[in-house]
């Protein structure tokens, strides 16, 4: 019974497939839209495409093909500027010598769109010229993206130095470190005598002008609108200027968080480098304020270092011994935390309320850290006292023990030298009374 029903359902899809598929092929047959292939037109390109002349757009006649249209002016025509071998939109006051083109659609009313279209292999020719076009058809309207040849404007002879704005060189809203994109002036200019030099005259100090005419730079810090001046002067002193708009810069909205100062403070820093004490003993740091920046201070990370022969060494084994010695580490910020957060490039470190120096910070995508370095400690080798028999520097109970040790292993006891080191009741002789007047010293202060 189940199969006769799955039958019967794969039955059912597959008829109305059928009927879609049939549908869409009675659509895709009525499409009874008139082709237009080829379109020919006449232009006053050549009238107004000359150097000196005020930017305008170009108009078109039809000749055939008609209804076609070609498109003067915005939204679709614009003329373009071949600057460093690419082709940029220029909206100037006037032309200017170099490689042209205009672009625009060609295209039909919305009352003749649903009744023709442009068809493949479509060709445009303006003047008797062959534009290079691109059809879009969506089945109810279509176009054609259409590029003029190159047009070559050649600069006039004994022209005056002359320097003209491209509008689209303003320079909009940017943002704080994130550069702006580099413009060059430097096909606007013609006349004069070459070769010409490009200055900033005023503006705001983050724009730099190069001296072949690139407009770069990258904002430091937030500001209102503003404007910069840039001056070109050629070979003879003459100069011209243009100003350019600055728009407002923002802050960066994918900034990280930077932080600029940390400070920590640690219970045993100051007590861990004694003479004679194990340096693999670290000292264990808290950040107060800072965070999410802490002290990477681990099994393989954080180092006393001692100065030895005239520079700074790891020492990771054995103890501390007489000299100068410090310990680095890093101040680090990664993981989540890095993210959103990072170190500035110099940051102002303090532990226990004293600064100490940290040096440039590393910034990476992820992560930065910045290694800092604790105030160096002298350590002096300790003159013991007669009564610290271990010679640990302290003088306590291990000394007993000790002194109580070298009695019970020492045979001659009356031996001048041992009695002079050893007596410790001044009664000539060493033996259990001085340990015993040795603990009763100890316990009343005598050695501290």
């Amino acid at each position: 019974m189940k199969n006769r029903y799955y039958i019967l359902f794969l039955t059912v899809i597959s008829f109305l497939f059928c009927i879609v598929f049939e549908i869409d092929n009675v659509f895709a047959n009525t499409d009874k839209r008139i082709p237009v292939s080829n379109v020919t037109a006449i232009s006053n390109i050549n009238e107004i495409l000359v150097v000196g002349n005020k930017y305008d757009d170009p108009t078109f006649e039809i000749n055939s093909g008609t209804p076609a249209l070609v498109v003067s002016g915005m939204p679709y025509g614009r003329w373009e500027k071949k600057i460093d071998g690419e082709w940029q939109i220029v909206f100037d006051d006037y032309f200017t010598p170099g490689s042209w083109r205009y672009m625009t659609r060609v295209m039909f009313s919305s009352e003749n769109d649903s009744l023709y279209k442009l068809q493949e292999p479509f060709t445009l020719k303006v003047d008797n010229l062959t534009w290079e076009s691109d059809v879009t058809d969506y089945g109810y309207t279509s176009f054609s993206w259409v590029y003029s040849p190159e047009y070559i404007l050649n600069e006039p002879e004994n022209a005056e130095l002359t320097f003209n704005k491209n509008y689209i060189f303003d320079i909009d809203t940017s943002y704080v470190g994130i550069a702006i994109e580099p413009r060059n002036i430097s096909s606007y200019v013609y006349g004069g005598e070459k070769p010409y030099k490009f200055s900033k005259r005023n503006g705001p100090d983050w724009i730099k002008v190069s001296s072949d005419g690139i407009i770069s730079g990258t904002p430091n810090k937030t500001s209102s609108s503003s404007s910069v001046t840039i001056r070109v002067t050629d070979n003879k002193g003459d100069y011209k200027e243009v100003k350019y708009s600055v728009g407002e810069v923002k802050p960066n909205p994918n900034a990280k968080t930077q932080i600029s100062s940390v400070s920590a403070t640690s219970e045993d820093i100051d007590s861990i480098p004694k003479y004679g004490a194990d340096v693999t003993n670290k000292p264990t740091v808290s950040v107060v304020t800072g965070a999410p920046a802490y002290f990477l201070i681990d099994d393989g990370n954080g180092h006393w270092q001692k100065y030895i022969d005239g520079r700074w060494t790891n020492v990771t084994s054995g103890t501390f011994t007489e000299g100068t010695w410090r310990f680095k580490c890093q101040v680090r910020i990664d993981g989540e935390s890095g993210k959103n957060y990072e170190l500035a490039d110099q940051i102002s470190v303090k532990l226990n309320n004293k600064s100490i120096t940290a040096e440039e910070s590393y910034i990476d995508e992820s992560y930065s850290y910045a290694w800092i370095l604790s105030p160096e400690v002298t350590i002096e080798k300790p003159s013991y006292s007669k009564y610290d028999y271990n010679k640990d520097g302290e003088v306590d109970l291990l000394d007993v023990k000790q002194l109580f040790r070298i009695y019970m292993v020492t045979a001659d006891r009356e031996n001048k030298e041992f009695v002079s080191k050893h007596d410790i009741n001044n009664d000539g002789i060493v033996d259990l009374l001085d340990v015993k007047q040795f603990f009763r010293l100890y316990m009343t202060g005598y050695f501290d």
